[in-house]
């Protein structure tokens, strides 16, 4: 399984901590986490609702395997 991965800047929550444990004791094994950039790029939803534009955070893509 491959999951694209991020947070939000107005938690503080570290993105990798919550898959992290998200993943840890449910059958899934993480083999690879690799960072995916930001949404910078493509088109943020965030823009069009907040009054000030906040800089996306990086994405991250996880790789699992069943255990």
């Amino acid at each position: 399984m491959v999951i694209r991965f991020g947070g939000i800047t107005d938690r503080r929550a570290d993105p990798l901590d919550l898959i992290k444990s998200s993943l840890s004791n449910s059958g899934w094994r993480i083999a690879t986490i690799r960072e995916a950039g930001s949404a910078t790029e493509g088109k943020r939803q965030a823009n069009a609702f907040l009054r000030t534009k906040s800089k996306p955070m990086v994405e991250y893509d996880v790789w699992a395997t069943r255990q």
